[in-house]
């Protein structure tokens, strides 16, 4: 480590490190094949196994976490940081390097992260749409920051105030959730104006209640953090202002999001959007029944499932019953929109 700070990789040699631990080059080469693995074996063990974090709180173990940001593996000042900077100055050179090198040392870490952040959405701390490697970032971003201007290194409070900030309040804003009403306005069976809908939603707290076509489709905000008390809360009002019990299919634009990247039919969706229909699961299905589903003869339709989200394709209007009864034997209830629909919303999430 001490060579590739001095030296950069360019004047780095094994001939260089053997000299420096004085050892034949011989036994460095029966460990590591070149220069470059040898480097990458330095980096991952300088920064070592990710912490476990105590799991009594999310805040106690993002406090855990930040601790040991700055460190090596011994408690002592960081050189993983250095490493980095000084390698990235030859990235042109060794283009995969610092990517690699990232990957073996901080990938693990931002797993035991993910973890501690996913506990964080559960428990209604983190916004559930809020994206995890953005959040680690804003959470590691300012001890780093305030490391490097050597005023938080030694000071626990310092670390305490950035998770304080961060988990403490409102620093990840009100969630945005989509809410999808089952079988409303069809004729006139299950009527709800989306006008009145807007109106009576506003009134029970929800903020900034948009809503699509008339098909039960509302975009809105709520501070709640739990897809189920939305849901909840969306179906109560529709039961008490129009006499309509209805499930509620609650996503948040993240969700419907990861969806449209994923279009398992592009051509399909090229050619025929509204003939493409997402179904919206209320729950996870049995994954038995899911394979029976993939494996059946639902021809001319197509079926691709992940999640809790079905997509088919249904060709025309001819495609129909054998995947409807294909569908039926998953057992899980749900409501079906559009690919078109399914963009419009997103597009109303991210306005």
């Amino acid at each position: 480590i001490e060579l590739l700070l001095a030296r950069g990789m360019s004047g780095l040699s094994v001939e260089a490190v053997a000299a420096r631990a004085g050892v034949a080059k011989t036994t460095i080469y029966r460990r590591w094949p070149d220069k470059k693995e040898l480097v990458l074996a330095a980096v991952t063990a300088a920064k070592g196994p990710p912490p476990e974090p105590p799991g009594r709180s999310v805040r106690g173990d993002l406090l855990h976490l930040l601790r040991g940001v700055g460190r090596d593996r011994d408690g002592s000042p960081d050189n993983w940081s250095a490493l980095m900077s000084r390698l990235s100055i030859e990235s042109e050179a060794y283009p995969d390097l610092v990517h690699e090198a990232w990957r073996r040392a901080v990938g693990p870490r931002r797993a035991v992260f993910a973890r501690v952040l996913a506990r964080g959405v559960e428990e209604g701390l983190i916004r559930p749409d809020a994206d995890p490697d953005l959040v680690a970032d804003m959470l590691i971003a300012p001890v780093v920051g305030k490391i490097r201007r050597s005023w938080l290194s030694q000071r626990a409070e310092g670390v305490h105030s950035v998770v304080s900030t961060k988990i403490g309040g409102g620093s990840w804003g009100v969630p945005t959730w989509v809410a999808l009403l089952r079988a409303v306005n069809l004729g006139r069976v299950n009527k709800v104006s989306m006008p009145v809908l807007r109106e009576e939603l506003t009134e029970a707290g929800f903020t900034n209640v948009r809503t699509y076509v008339q098909s039960g489709n509302i975009v809105l905000d709520s501070p709640m953090r739990s897809a189920a008390k939305v849901g909840a809360a969306v179906g109560g009002v529709v039961h008490e202002r129009f006499g309509v019990d209805t499930p509620v299919v609650t996503r948040t634009g993240r969700q419907l999001a990861a969806v449209l990247e994923w279009n398992p039919f592009p051509e399909a969706v090229r050619e025929r959007a509204k003939m493409v229909h997402v179904v919206h699961l209320t729950g996870t299905p049995d994954a038995d029944k899911v394979k029976a589903l993939l494996a059946a003869d639902v021809g001319p339709a197509s079926v691709a499932h992940r999640g809790q989200e079905l997509v088919v394709d249904w060709v025309d209007v001819s495609g129909g019953s054998a995947a409807d009864k294909a569908l039926k034997k998953l057992g899980v209830d749900g409501t079906a929109r559009n690919w078109r629909t399914l963009t419009a919303l997103v597009e109303l999430t991210r306005a």
